[in-house]
């Protein structure tokens, strides 16, 4: 279930406490994959590499980091709450005013100009690769998601395979130190031989539609739709 409640642990917490079985995440792990912030800070403690970030409040908070840099709420989703800023001049922009005025925190991250990639977790099996291409001078913000227009490769085939069993160890890693449950999908942006983790998305934040990218990896290792429904309900806690 996306939005907040069903990706921050909440409704994982509410079922543990009715005793009742579920697909999903510990509410804790769920907690801390969500809230962007708090999952920065758990990259920097871990020495897991990230872009480097800083907490914001202001317009001139954001303007005094450098540029280019994404501007980020600390509990949005779907590319909505996302603004890339490649100047100061874009900090003025009608984008940047109305995620300052959301409720919650906000930070802002250097913009990594590399190939981006994520990395789909089955029952804590690693899935193909899929690289991220969207259109030409744009990116993979919501409407590009789920129109079609972007390319998702399985098998990365721009990204070295060294390099992708590096990204597939750390999604691994992050999948298990969370207690994700049956799935979860982690993103990345690789530069320089580098894998540096964006997000990681607990199950109520994994798309399953067509156009989803854990259906793609899942489909490109040869598992059908319906076997990966029966994957994610062996899961179940």
């Amino acid at each position: 279930m996306h939005g907040n409640e069903g990706e921050d642990g909440t409704l994982y917490r509410f079922l543990r406490s009715a005793k009742k079985s579920y697909i999903g995440s510990d509410p804790k792990g769920a907690k801390i994959a969500f809230d962007k912030i708090l999952f920065k800070k758990y990259c920097n403690k871990r020495k897991i590499p990230t872009a480097d970030w800083r907490i914001v409040k202001t317009r001139d908070d954001v303007s005094r980091f450098c540029f280019p840099c994404v501007l980020k709420a600390a509990k949005g989703g779907s590319s909505h709450e996302v603004a890339i800023l490649y100047s100061p001049n874009d900090v003025s922009s009608s984008k940047v005013k109305k995620i300052l005025k959301l409720p919650g925190q906000f930070f802002v991250e250097k913009l990594i100009d590399g190939s981006e990639i994520t990395v789909g977790i089955v029952l804590e099996k690693t899935l193909p690769v899929v690289e991220i291409i969207p259109p030409k001078d744009d990116w993979f913000d919501y409407k590009n998601k789920y129109s079609g227009v972007s390319k998702e490769i399985p098998f990365a085939p721009s990204v070295d395979p060294k390099i992708q069993r590096r990204a597939q160890k750390i999604a691994l890693r992050l999948h298990r130190d969370f207690k994700l449950g049956s799935y979860s999908r982690t993103d990345m942006i690789v530069k320089s031989g580098i894998p540096y983790v964006l997000e990681i998305n607990t199950p109520g934040g994994v798309g399953l539609t067509p156009e989803s990218l854990l259906l793609k990896a899942a489909k490109a290792s040869g598992i059908s739709f319906e076997q990966l429904v029966k994957k994610m309900l062996k899961g179940a806690t």
